[in-house]
């Protein structure tokens, strides 16, 4: 008996604990979204890990920096040519292509998904574009 009222005891703890962290429930439509400053750099960093894994089965990871810079607007540097940066004021993003000395192609968007894809297609550009060049040679 001593030994269930002992348990009762400790799970009345661990509600009232419980009770402290709940959280009232909200009105529809009044949720809060929390921003990160982490989370710009975890997606660059996640994006630049599966980079790397996806193109090093056909030895083009090599070829590319995907190295993420640190600091309040982390940057995704893919290449000489090609970053990602996040604009957390404005919660967007950016890709900024510098093709030549006067040629700069730059994307802006909102939705990670559509940067992801561009970045993708431009890789594949890029290793097009080197095996091309390697044939033709």
């Amino acid at each position: 008996m001593a030994q269930g009222k002992g348990q009762d005891q400790g799970q009345g703890q661990g509600n009232r604990f419980l009770q402290l962290f709940r959280r009232p429930p909200a009105a529809a439509g009044t949720g809060v979204v929390i921003a990160f400053p982490d989370s710009a750099r975890l997606k660059l960093e996640r994006l630049a890990r599966e980079l790397h894994q996806r193109f090093a089965q056909c030895g083009g990871a090599q070829l590319f920096a995907l190295e993420v810079t640190a600091g309040p607007c982390p940057r995704l540097v893919i290449d000489e040519a090609a970053v990602v940066a996040c604009n957390g004021a404005a919660g967007t993003w950016q890709v900024t292509v510098d093709h030549d000395s006067d040629t700069r192609l730059t994307l802006d968007s909102a939705d990670f998904a559509s940067i992801e894809r561009f970045v993708r297609l431009y890789i594949v550009g890029r290793l097009s574009e080197l095996v091309e060049g390697a044939l033709l040679s």
